[in-house]
Formats: C-alpha cells, structure tokens, sequence
C-alpha cells in the first residue's frame, strides 16, 4: 500500500514543499514495512509527523518568531495569504496558552481548512505529487549545494517551493482537467534548468547562507559546481577528502581556491568564466596548518619512500581551456605538500610562498616564457633524505619554452623537458636551483646562456642528433654543468663542437662530457672542464699511467682543436687521438690542466700555461710511432709532469718521439712501462758526436748496457734527450727517446726522472 498523498501532504504542511524522491521512498517504506520490526508504524501518520517537527529545517523556519507570526506563516505556506483577523486571534492563542504546540500547528491549521483555503492546499498536495513524480521520471538528482547551520538545502528545493507558490497563488482554485493544465505549465517551468538556476540563486542568497562568502566543500560533495548561480561566494574551500572529482566552473576571475587535506584520488577542475586565461590570476592554498597534501612513507633502514600525492590532478583553465598565466601558491603545511598532476598550458608565473615545500610531479605548460618565484620554507623531500627547501617540479614539460626566470630565497629543482634549440635562463634565486635539461633538436646545436646572480646546477640531457653545444655564461655566480649527455643512450651524442664562454664573475664548470664526436672544443673565461674523472694527486707525486689509463668517451681520429687559452681555471681532456696523418691541436691557458691523448700514430700538438699540467703522451705498453710536441709555461707553483710512454714509443735511432718545450726545474718525466724505470740514471757526454742521431745512439746504447728500466740522458746540440730501455735490448718494443729542448740535469727516481737544472 502507497501512502504518497498523505506524505506529500505532510511536505507541504511542514516544509512547503514537494517531497524529494528518497524522502518519500523512505517515509513510504515506514509506513508500509516489509518487516516485523517496524509492524508497529503501519499506517501511522504521526510517526511520520513527530520526525518532520523535529527536524532541523522545520524548526528553523519558525525560529525566533511570535505565536502571532508563526501563524501568519504557516497561511502563507498553505493557503497563499496571511491569516485572517479571527482565525490570527484563534490560533495564536491556542499556541501562546500551550493548547497546541508548535509540532502541532501546521498540521491542525491545515486539517481546519475549508473553502478556498482547503482547494488551495490540496492543490498544492496534488501538485507536490506531480513535481515529485516528474523529478522522479527525469531522474533528478537531488545535490545539497552547502550544510549550512543545521539546513539540508537542495538544488530542486528552491524550484519546488516556487513552483508550489505558482499553485497556492491562485485562491480561487482549480481542479480537474483545468488543473492539470496549470501542474502541466508550471511543471515545465519548474523543471526548466534555467529556472531550476534561478530559483537557486533567489532561495540560497536570501535563505540558505546568508553571510556567507566561503564555498566550503566537504567529503560527500563531489560533481561539478556552477560558481555563477552561487554568485554571493568569492572563495573556494576543499575542506574534507573525497575519492571522487569536484569541479568548479564559471568561476569570478580572481577567486581564491584553498584545498586543505589529503585528495588522494580526486581531480579538481577551476574554470573561469572568462576566456582572459593568460592574463588572469588564481591564489590557491595548499594544506593547513596541522596537515599537508599528501607526505613519503619512508622505510628503514633503507632509503626507499612511498610516495603519497595529495592531490590526483589540479586543472587551471579559462572558459576556452586556455591556463590561468599567473598562479599564486601558499604552500601552508608543517613539512611538504604533494600534487601529482597541474595542467595548467598557459602558466607563464609560479609563485610560491609558505611553510611547506612544494612538490609538483607532473606540469605541462605551453608558454613561450616561464618564472618560478620560490620562497616555500618547507622540505623537498623528507629531513632525513635532503636539507633543501623549496619547490620541486618533476615531468616539467614545456615544448615551447624559450626563456627561463628562476627567483625567490629557496632551493627550485626543475625537471625540464624541453623542444626548443635554445633556453635564455636568468636565475636571481638566492636559494640556488638545480635543473634537470631534456632539450635539444636534431640537426640544430643546442644554446644555453645563462644570467644572474643565484648559483645555478644543470644536468643536460640532449637530443642524439643535436649537433653542439654552445653556453654562454654572464652570471654573477657558479654555474655547474653535469655531464652532457644523450637521451636513451647516455654516449649516444651527435656533439661535433662544444663552445663554453664565461664573462660573469662566477666560475662555470663542466664535470663531465660523454661526446664522441667533438672535434672542436673551445673555451673562454672561466671554464672548469673535464670530460673524464681523474684521481687526485699530491703535488709532485707522479701520477703513474696505470692509475689514469681510463677509456676515453671521445672517440674522434681525425683531429681534435681545443682552443682554451683565455681559460685558467684547469681543463681535463682524454682523447682516442688522431690518427696517423692527423693532427690534434690543444691550446690551454694557466689552470691545473690534464690532457690525457692516446694518440699512436698521429701528431699532437700540446700547449699549456703556467699551471700545474699533467700531460700523458700515447698509450703505455703499446708502440707508438706518433710525435708528441708538449710545450710547458714556467710553472708557478707545483711541477708539471709528462707521461711518455710506452715501451717502444717512436723508437728510431735518430729521432725523439716527444719534444718538449719549456720544461722547468721540478717538472717529473715518468716512463710508464714500469715503477722501476730510471732507477738506474746515466748521465753521458755528447759534445764530440758528429750529429744529433749519432748522439741518440750513444744514449741507447748506455741506457741497454744499465738492464731493464735504465735511463741514460745528455746534452747535444743545446737540448737534452732521455733514452729509455725496458728490457735492455734496443728496439721498437722497447725503447723510449725524449727530447728537452735547452740544456738540463736530472736526477733519478723510481719511476721517473726530475728535472733538477
């Protein structure tokens, strides 16, 4: 048995309304029990009464009103009219001597109806019937908007209740066929979404949250939320976790969004109402206080965390899904806050402030043009794995970029990919960056210039066909290159040329180059560069070949050009080497320079400055028939130190395989067949031989008569040249000849030889 009618009599007396589908379903199901449990309520029409007096959105509608004005109201929900004078007089009295209360007074006005008044009101009964049953066939969902003080308002309420005062407005009646007609006409309407909107707007501004202007959304709130029917809010509030998506459109630009706890799975979509999305501004608010976005889970005693986002996907758009250009971040948590995704294709400025860190794992932007303003005070990551503070924006993927603004107080640390040949990178970030760069474009050299006065970390990742690399440096501070490299395959670079110029007055450095191609290396101001990593040394301790006889990334034969001269802050350089025919040119000025060329058939040509230089000449235990031309500047501090070497390097009987120029006293000559070499040092006298091979000769000779590892060294001709033997017996796999251009002396050491005038 259905008790509809009586139920929806029951709406309309109390609420004023039709009742909602889930309502009925429920009261029905009461009245109407299948079980024995509820036997007891069959039927029973009070049970249904007493909860309705009860409730919180009956009691509000007479809060604080006198009997007088109680009744008055409760006419002009029933019948469309204010009380008359008797009937005021009757029923107020009753309620103010406590002959009835207030649960009481709807429903006994209403059973007293007669006339016009009883036609008005059930009229509204059989209309509040009708809307219910076409909310039900249209399945309309009923959406409570915000709980607000007790009130469970609802999207199709405010509809309902104008849609009942269309009926109850006609006192005089109608009834049949006539009124069909008026439920029919103001059913549409009433249903109608743009009244359904505008219904809303008048019932929740002057009702349902009357000075409110926070939009507060907690758990069970979800859907999408038209921010121009709820026109009175001028903030968003995401105040509860939800797992499912919430969406606000039409949103007044400017108007601030705040997402307060942990919603791990929930996507959030702002739209403006605009299509101004490059020029306008949004201030989002991430974590409390007391709680963050999201956190690591870390395991002990490993370092291995569990990322926990918290936020799925954070979408910033315009009416035509163009980003919001300017976005203003308050990262407000005690450690860190988490999103896993921000679309935003418009962003061109990121400001972060607060207590918390940032991390973004994912962000694609489609501006020409980007500025990060980092000062979150927050971690990175947890304290246990990093001390920096700031902002971490991983899968940055920016195709479009071109120039890059780094500022604020905090350490930023940018996962940049980018599909343009060139990034201008002006960094005044005091707190310092580090970038990950996945750039380049096949067939193009790449372009890197770098200004300002915050230090500056780059780890570049290129494109395998880009052609070169060219850095430009004028900041005030260090700039850092970590080792370039290739995509896919780390050595897979098609680099030919490399040009590194630095007129700031910081120090640029290069700590590693896996080019295999650079045939032109060209280095101005002040450069660090090594493309390899060599053993520290003690200053005038030889460095011994074994312990630098690494393979060398570049792997060009057909001549390398390093021009470096202007460079006096240390180069470090292992080359394949050229080939027989060719030649390798290197020009370095007065750093600590390590030159390490394996040439073995090819010319080399070596220029250093006056700094501490470690030069390796060919490739020990392997014959060599290359010439080797070293030329040193006068040292000014510690020694330099040639390494020659190898059994049999260039061995003739008239011609010294390496020539060197400018050697000084202290400067260390080690032979790299063994740590025993020039153990055994034989100095012999030149002066009558008829030239300079006779007098190589003779060294040979002396050298093999002194067994394995002898040195035998003289003066001929104004210069000095060293002959060593590794087994004694003179020959191609065996000896070694060296030419000093000037006059000097040595002494002997275990492995090597010292110049000592």
């Amino acid at each position: 048995m259905s008790f509809t009618a009586q139920i929806e009599a029951l709406y309309v007396a109390y609420f004023n309304r039709p009742a909602d589908s889930a309502g009925l379903d429920y009261w029905n199901s009461v009245l109407a029990p299948y079980d024995t449990v509820q036997a007891g309520n069959s039927g029973n029409l009070g049970v249904v009464s007493s909860a309705f007096a009860a409730s919180s959105e009956y009691t509000a509608k007479y809060a604080g009103m006198s009997s007088a004005q109680v009744v008055n109201q409760v006419y002009l929900n029933l019948f469309g009219h204010a009380a008359d004078a008797g009937g005021l007089l009757y029923w107020s009295t009753l309620l103010t001597n406590g002959s009835l209360h207030m649960s009481d007074i709807v429903t006994d006005i209403a059973g007293a109806a007669q006339g016009t008044d009883l036609t008005a009101y059930q009229n509204q009964v059989t209309a509040a019937t009708a809307f219910t049953a076409a909310d039900q066939a249209m399945n309309l969902v009923v959406t409570y908007i915000v709980p607000v003080g007790g009130h469970q308002p609802a999207y199709d309420n405010a509809a309902a209740s104008q849609y009942l005062s269309s009926v109850a407005a006609n006192p005089g009646g109608a009834s049949g066929a006539a009124l069909q007609t008026v439920l029919a006409t103001n059913l549409a309407n009433a249903l109608n979404p743009t009244t359904l909107q505008a219904a809303v707007t008048a019932y929740e501004g002057s009702y349902i949250i009357p000075g409110h202007t926070t939009l507060t959304v907690d758990p069970s709130m979800a859907g999408n939320y038209d921010m121009s029917v709820l026109s009175q809010f001028n903030a968003i509030d995401l105040a509860g976790a939800t797992t499912t998506s919430v969406g606000f459109v039409k949103v007044a630009p400017g108007t601030p969004l705040s997402i307060d706890t942990t919603m791990q799975a929930t996507s959030v979509l702002y739209q403006t109402a605009d299509t101004n999305g490059s020029s306008d501004a949004v201030n989002l608010t991430l974590g409390t206080s007391a709680a963050a976005l999201g956190g690591y889970i870390q395991h002990p005693p490993s370092d291995a965390i569990v990322v926990i986002y918290g936020i799925n996907t954070l979408a910033l758009e315009d009416a035509n899904q163009n980003g919001i250009g300017t976005v203003n971040i308050n990262s407000a948590a005690p450690t860190l806050n988490l999103i896993s995704t921000l679309t935003d294709n418009n962003l061109s400025v990121l400001n972060i402030t607060g207590t918390a860190g940032l991390h973004i794992q994912a962000l694609t932007d489609n501006s020409a043009s980007f500025t990060l303003n980092d000062a979150a005070s927050g971690p990175t990551l947890p304290p246990s794995m990093s001390t920096y503070t700031g902002a971490d924006i991983y899968n940055f993927d920016a195709p479009n970029l071109g120039t890059l603004n780094l500022q604020g107080a905090s350490y930023s640390t940018l996962w940049l990919e980018q599909s343009q040949p060139s990034l201008a990178l002006a960094n005044t970030d005091s707190g310092g960056a580090e970038i990950y760069w996945f750039a380049g474009v096949a067939g193009q050299p790449v372009k890197l210039s770098v200004s300002g006065s915050g230090a500056t970390t780059i780890y570049g990742i290129f494109d395998q066909g880009a052609t070169g690399l060219a850095v430009t440096d004028t900041a005030s501070a260090n700039l850092t290159l970590g080792t370039i490299s290739a995509v896919i395959q780390p050595s897979n670079l098609a680099f030919t040329s490399e040009t590194y110029s630095n007129s700031g007055s910081g120090t640029l450095t290069v700590q590693g180059d896996l080019s295999p191609h650079l045939a032109t290396l060209t280095l101005t101001g002040n450069v660090v560069y090594d493309d390899f990593v060599i053993p520290v040394l003690p200053a005038g301790t030889p460095a011994q070949s074994a312990a630098i006889a690494f393979s060398p990334s570049n792997l060009v034969t057909t001549g390398v050009t390093v021009s470096g001269a202007s460079d006096n802050l240390g180069v470090g350089l292992m080359l394949t080497g050229a080939a027989a025919g060719n030649t390798d040119s290197i020009t370095l000025g007065n750093g600590a320079n390590i030159v390490i060329d394996q040439s073995t058939a090819g010319t080399v040509d070596i220029t250093a400055g006056t700094g501490t230089n470690i030069i390796e000449a060919g490739v020990g235990y392997r014959n060599t028939t290359g010439t080797y031309n070293i030329a040193l500047g006068a040292p000014a501090a510690s020694p330099d130190q040639i390494i020659v070497g190898a059994a049999g390097s260039h061995y003739a009987t008239t011609t010294a395989g390496t020539i060197v120029t400018g050697a000084s006293k202290g400067d260390l000559i080690e032979f790299s067949d063994s740590a025993s070499s020039s153990a055994t040092l034989a100095a012999a006298n030149l002066a009558n031989y008829a030239n300079s091979a006779a007098a190589v000769t003779a060294l040979i000779t002396q050298a093999a008569s002194a067994g394995a590892h002898g040195v035998a060294y003289g003066v001929y001709g104004g210069n000095t040249y060293v002959v060593e033997t590794l087994t004694g017996t003179p020959g191609a796999a065996d000896t070694t000849i060296v030419e000093l251009i000037g006059s000097h002396g040595l002494t002997a050491s275990s492995g090597y030889v010292t110049i000592a005038t």
